[in-house]
């Protein structure tokens, strides 16, 4: 169950690509599912083992304007993940330990 992370422009979206591929972390871009909620039409997809160092490559260049997001119960649901709460949990557990954060 990948992460999904949508943005506010199409210049975020291609500033954080940019950022990604530098920092060689695999995604995959995506347009954005009809039913979520975004001004740009682009989005990442991001495997749960590797969304606390996404978060922290766009926190050490000062992005923001992004939103993240898992599948919801659902078909073609979507909930918001605050970004707060990843990183609050990256920062209690090792930087191994990410896959903990891709349950409901």
């Amino acid at each position: 169950m990948n992460y999904l992370f949508t943005f506010v422009s199409t210049h975020h979206a291609m500033k954080a690509e940019s950022y990604l591929k530098k920092d060689n972390l695999p995604y995959r871009l995506r347009m954005k599912p009809r039913t979520v909620s975004a001004d740009c039409g682009l989005a990442l997809d991001v495997k749960p083992e590797h969304i606390t160092r996404v978060i922290a490559s766009f926190d050490r260049r000062g992005l923001s304007g992004f939103t993240v997001y898992l599948p919801g119960d659902e078909p073609g649901d979507w909930r918001n993940v605050p970004v707060e709460d990843i990183r609050g949990s990256a920062e209690m557990g090792s930087e191994g330990d990410e896959n903990r954060l891709s349950g409901p």
